[in-house]
């Protein structure tokens, strides 16, 4: 329902921009109106965009836990930390 208002907007917009004599006139006296219609376009790619990150950690994370070295089951792995013994 919002994204129908929204393209209705759009539509208006478009419609006066392609009846402006001047278009860049046009653009310059509704820069603010066409900031606010861009609004929920750059929130939409955004979104995409981190929905595209988030299946590039999946991944990343799918290839790191089949391409790391396991221990044999059964055993510890016990690391010691260097000491200054002065």
């Amino acid at each position: 329902m919002i994204t129908a208002i929204w393209a209705v907007f759009v539509a208006d917009f478009a419609l006066k921009l392609w009846l402006a004599p001047r278009k860049l006139r046009f653009l310059r006296s509704h820069w603010l109106q066409l900031l606010g219609l861009l609004a929920p376009t750059l929130r939409l790619l955004s979104f995409l965009r981190l929905a595209r990150l988030g299946r590039v950690l999946s991944a990343a994370r799918v290839l790191s836990a089949s391409s790391a070295p396991s221990a044999p089951p059964g055993s510890w792995c016990v690391a010691e930390w260097p000491t200054s013994r002065g």
